[in-house]
């Protein structure tokens, strides 16, 4: 087995294609494949989001991309580290996979299987009802959001926080 050191890191794209801008994490993942990110391993997410402690098993550095809602316009870029865990919106109890993502993370967190570097992407989503349409907006953050995981992957990644 290769040493946590030599695998390398993973991004997963989070989301559903059927629900507008809730799939914007996926469209994220889908732009970095067709770049070839060659620094880390790239993958859409389980539609179980539990699954996800699995997915990264093994995993030193994991960075997430997936739809958020606040008070914030749509295409919004938001970016949370494993520190920041308790600051991610939760936007309810239960998402349309089953647990939000927020309570994904902290049921990892409390079974100590949270990967040592995590990143969350948040891009902020306007539409989230039936369609496969994204919100301009959301759309927008696309490139964005793809150029600052490339740069985290560099090692010149920024701050937490709203972008």
């Amino acid at each position: 087995m290769a040493s946590a050191g030599s695998v390398r890191p993973l991004v997963i794209g989070i989301g559903t294609d059927e629900r507008s801008d809730d799939g914007i994490g996926l469209d994220v993942a889908r732009e970095l494949g067709r770049h070839g990110i060659l620094a880390a391993d790239v993958r859409e997410g389980p539609g179980d989001l539990t699954r996800l402690l699995d997915v990264w098993e093994g995993r030193d550095r994991v960075i997430l991309v997936d739809a958020t809602r606040s008070e914030q316009p749509p295409g919004t870029i938001h970016r949370w580290d494993r520190d920041d865990l308790r600051s991610l919106p939760t936007g309810g109890a239960v998402s349309s996979h089953g647990l939000s993502l927020a309570d994904v993370l902290e049921l990892a967190r409390e079974l100590d299987r949270l990967p040592a570097r995590l990143t969350i992407f948040g891009i902020e989503a306007g539409a989230t009802g039936a369609g496969t349409d994204r919100s301009a907006g959301a759309s927008a953050a696309v490139p964005e959001v793809c150029r600052r995981i490339e740069a985290e992957l560099r090692g010149s990644g920024g701050s937490a926080g709203d972008a």
